[in-house]
Formats: structure tokens, C-alpha cells, sequence
């Protein structure tokens, strides 16, 4: 017997509407190829849907691109090597446009993005919050934003910004939020912020600033908001490098030449810095420098190393503004009231050549606190383990081993530990986790360096106790 299902008109219609767009919800995104399918980047862009990648071949492509708002990838077939996949704008407006309000799936990656100019952005215009990856910007011009301008939260990662220039913000212009991993800043200029002019919020880890240029400020001209900045290094010769109106963070970095290596101003709004285990040496004025600008500043310096400057930290005259400094647990030259404070020899592995990593003995090994380090810090600027410690230095910092070194390098020591009777992970990491067997130890002494092996009281056999 067969049984005969009726649908009525509406059912129909809903299911058929489902399948269709099950069926256009599996098909998969387009790959439109530039220049074999598309003569031009832009007209591969304009062919493309929500999804879809521009892969583009090597090649100098001059002509100047707009994403059109549209969620899609614009990519080189060699993203390793951005020099091969060129976008040359020819000084004629903005090299790349990426509007819309697009998020992090919207990308651009693999690309040198050259001679751009604009009034904002010569080389990118960016609203929304795209990923710019492996690229190169350079050679580009403008009012505000040379290398790039910013009104959104967008994410930079490995990407380079070389000679461009700009009346504010040579590199970038950021008027939102930005995010900037592994990029580096080279050689850019303007009137005010070399490399960044920040009214925003911004977040920069393991980057690079040298040889930037400009009347304030040749790195960082923090003007409103936030700027968080974690394992970077700073070499402007002659130059400020940050200079700050609003609250900043800098943590794990180094400067080794310039004029300043931050100075801050309170004219706009109280404001708080805090210099958590950065290194500051060869500054020709200032390590760092507080400005009376008409409302309080508080000034925070931890874990830190201040020497080799013409002078460590300049206040203004008292009778302005209140100015709060807390300097703890650093190596301050001339010396600074505070906990844990010292004024010694560092003992860096070759200042001279350039090496401010600390040499094996140095007063500051294990002489910082390490309830001055949040949580949220756990690599040098090595992006080496913070919080090593040195089984050969007394400690004289604070807290429970390990504790932290003062400066941007944690000083490396590799140890491990046997103790007989340890019950943990046997792997020879800690004292509770120590090897139970001396030969595990040796073994792994083997085939890694290590410089220390520390052996808790107990009897130890070669035979690991088989009778063998």
C-alpha cells in the first residue's frame, strides 16, 4: 500500500526557498586571478562577491584600488615576498582605499604599496577594521597620514613603512583604534609624529622605530586615548621619541639613541605613564621628561633601566601642577628615591656594540619586583620567558622566586632540578617537578645546554637504582 504525502502551497514555497539557499550557502568562494582572468587589480575587485580572493601575480600594477566595502581577500601569490607584487599609485591619490566598515576577513596581504599621495592617506585609506599583512608602504604623501590613515580598528601585521612623509603621522595618521604586530618603522617624517600620531587607541608589539624624523616627536605623538606598547625598540638620533598628552604603556622595550625617550605633557587632561622594565640609554637630554602642562601627571617607572643619559628624569619647577613619580625597583642613574632603587654599573653584555642584554653577574638580575609586572607580561623583548631565575646571583628584587630582572632583556639562565624524593612531573623544571633520577639529568645535559644542575640532598645511583 503506498501512502501519498500532500504539501499545501506554503510548504512548498518554504522548502523550496530552504534548499535554494542551502545550496547557495555551500558553494564555495571565488579565486579571480590577476592578470590572467583580469587585466587589473581594481577590475578583478569590481568582478568580486562577499568571500572571494584577488590573487594577483607579480608584477608593478600602477593603478589605485578601492575594496568598495566589500568583505573579500586581495592577495599576491608570493606574500613572503611583498617586493615582487607591486601597487604603484603614481602620486595621483590615495594608493589603496578599504572603507565600509569591513572587519578582520577583509585583507590585504603580500603587497609593496608605493607613491600614494592624498590629503589623508597616501597610501592607504582605511574605515573599518581590516588585516593588512606582509606589506611594504612606502615612498607615499600626505596631509595627514603619509603611509596610512586610520579611521577604524584595523590589524597590522609584519608590515613594513618606509619614507613617507606627512605633516602628521609620516607612517600612519590613527584616529580610532589600531592594532600593529612585528611592523616596523623606518625613516619616516613629518611635522609632528614621525612614525604615529595617535588620537585613539592604539596596541603595538615587537616593532621596530629608527631613523625617523620630525619637529615633535619622531616616533609617537600620542595626542588623546591610549597607547599600549610592549617589546619595541627605538632609535631616532636626535629625536623625542614619544611624546604623550594621554595615558600610555610601555613595557619590555628598549631605546638606545635620541634626544628623549618620552615626554610627556598634561595640557590637555590629567594623564598617567608608566615605564614598566624598558631600557633607556644614550639619550642626548632626557631619559624621560614631565612637562608642566597645567594638569596633574602621574609618572610610573618599574623594573627599569635608566643610564648613560644626560640626564635620567627631569621634572618641572615645583609650584605648577601636581606631578606624582613612582621609580621602583630600577637602576636609575644619579640615583632616585624608592624602593629598591640603585645606582650601579648594569653590566650589559657590550654597550658599546649595541648589546644591552644583561651580562652573567649583573646588579640586576633578579633585582626587580615582580608585583610591578601584570599579568598580562610573560616575554622579554627576546620574546624570551620573563621571570628566570638565576641560580648564581643572590636575589635582591621582590617577591617569590623567580623574580624578574630590571630592564628589557630577562638575563637567561637554563637550570634543572633533581631532588630524589620530588613527586611532580619528573621533567627537571622546578624543584616540584624535579628529575628523581641524576642521569635525567645528565642525559638531557647531553643534548641541550644547560648551566646549571642543582641536586637535592639523597643518595643517587648510575643504575637509576636497578641493581643492574
Amino acid at each position: 500500500m503506498s501512502t501519498t504525502t500532500h504539501r499545501s502551497p506554503l510548504a512548498t514555497l518554504v522548502l523550496s526557498t530552504l534548499a535554494t539557499t542551502l545550496v547557495a550557502g555551500t558553494a564555495s568562494a571565488a579565486t579571480l586571478t590577476v592578470p590572467a582572468a583580469f587585466p587589473t587589480i581594481q577590475d578583478a575587485i569590481d568582478a568580486a562577491v562577499a568571500g572571494d580572493t584577488v590573487l594577483v601575480s607579480p608584477g608593478v600594477y600602477a593603478e589605485r584600488i578601492d575594496f568598495l566595502g566589500k568583505d573579500i581577500v586581495v592577495k599576491s601569490t608570493n606574500p613572503d615576498d611583498p617586493a615582487q607584487t607591486v601597487i604603484d599609485a603614481n602620486l595621483g591619490g590615495t594608493a589603496v582605499t578599504i572603507e565600509g566598515g569591513v572587519g578582520r576577513s577583509t585583507k590585504l596581504i603580500g603587497f609593496t604599496i608605493r607613491e600614494g599621495d592624498a590629503t589623508t592617506g597616501g597610501g592607504l585609506s582605511i574605515e573599518g577594521s581590516p588585516t593588512i599583512r606582509d606589506c611594504v608602504i612606502r615612498l607615499s604623501s600626505a596631509t595627514s597620514g603619509g603611509g596610512a590613515y586610520v579611521d577604524g580598528a584595523p590589524l597590522f601585521v609584519d608590515c613594513d613603512f618606509i619614507d613617507n612623509d606627512a605633516t602628521s603621522g609620516g607612517a600612519v595618521s590613527v584616529n580610532g583604534d589600531a592594532e600593529f604586530e612585528s611592523c616596523r618603522f623606518l625613516s619616516n617624517n613629518a611635522t609632528s609624529g614621525g612614525a604615529l600620531v595617535v588620537r585613539g587607541v592604539v596596541r603595538i608589539e615587537d616593532a621596530r622605530f629608527a631613523d625617523n624624523t620630525a619637529t615633535a616627536a619622531s616616533s609617537i605623538s600620542l595626542f588623546e586615548g591610549r597607547a599600549t606598547i610592549d617589546r619595541s625598540t627605538f632609535a631616532d638620533p636626535g629625536e623625542t621619541a614619544i611624546e604623550a598628552s594621554d595615558e600610555i604603556i610601555v613595557a619590555n622595550s628598549l631605546f638606545s639613541a635620541g634626544a628623549r625617550a618620552l615626554r610627556t605633557s598634561s595640557s590637555q587632561r590629567p594623564l598617567v605613564a608608566t615605564v614598566l622594565n624598558c631600557t633607556i640609554v644614550n639619550q642626548t637630554v632626557h631619559a624621560i621628561e614631565v612637562l608642566d602642562g597645567g594638569n596633574p601627571t602621574l609618572l610610573v617607572v618599574a623594573n627599569s633601566i635608566l643610564v648613560g643619559n644626560t640626564n635620567s628624569i627631569t621634572l618641572p619647577p615645583a609650584g605648577g601642577a601636581a606631578e606624582v613619580v613612582n621609580v621602583g625597583r630600577s637602576n636609575v642613574e644619579g640615583g632616585w628615591p624608592g624602593v629598591g632603587n640603585i645606582d650601579v654599573d648594569p653590566g650589559f653584555v657590550d654597550a658599546a656594540g649595541g648589546d644591552f642584554r644583561l651580562a652573567e653577574g649583573s646588579p640586576c638580575i633578579d633585582a626587580g619586583s615582580n608585583l610591578l609586572v601584570p599579568n598580562t607580561i610573560s616575554m622579554d623583548l627576546d620574546r624570551a620567558k620573563r621571570l628566570v631565575n638565576d641560580v648564581a646571583v643572590l636575589d635582591t628584587g621582590a617577591g617569590s622566586g623567580p623574580i624578574v630582572d630590571m630592564g628589557a632583556y630577562e638575563a637567561p639562565c637554563d637550570v634543572r632540578y633533581v631532588d630524589a624524593d620530588a613527586v611532580g612531573g619528573n621533567n627537571g623544571s622546578s624543584w616540584s617537578n624535579a628529575y628523581v633520577d641524576l642521569q635525567d639529568a645528565l642525559d638531557e645535559a647531553a643534548t641541550t645546554p644547560l648551566d646549571y644542575i642543582l641536586v637535592a640532598e639523597g643518595t643517587y645511583q648510575p643504575d637509576r637504582g636497578t641493581g643492574e
